[in-house]
C-alpha cells in the first residue's frame, strides 16, 4: 500500500510542480525557464515521498523565481544603460 502512495506522490508532485511553474513563470524565456522548471520538479520529487508539506516547495520555488526575475531584470537594464 505504501508503494502506491509513494508512486502517487511522485506523479502528483511532478504534475503539480509542472503546472504551477508554467503558471508562475510565464515571463521566463529559454534556458532560464528550463532551469526553474527542473529545480521545481526536483523539489517536488524530493519532498513529497518524505511527507514534507507542499507549502515548503511553493515558498522555496517562489523565492527562486523572484530572485531570478530580479537578477534577470537588473542584468537587462544594465546592458541597456551601458
Amino acid at each position: 500500500m505504501s508503494t502506491y502512495f509513494i508512486l502517487f506522490g511522485f506523479i502528483f508532485g511532478y504534475i503539480y510542480s509542472t503546472i504551477s511553474t508554467l503558471v508562475k513563470a510565464r515571463e521566463f524565456r529559454g534556458i532560464l525557464f528550463v532551469c526553474v522548471l527542473s529545480t521545481k520538479t526536483l523539489f517536488a520529487i524530493i519532498t513529497i515521498p518524505f511527507g514534507i508539506i507542499m507549502f515548503f516547495v511553493e515558498c522555496m520555488s517562489l523565492i527562486i523565481i523572484m530572485t531570478s526575475l530580479f537578477l534577470f531584470r537588473n542584468m537587462k537594464y544594465r546592458y541597456l544603460v551601458n
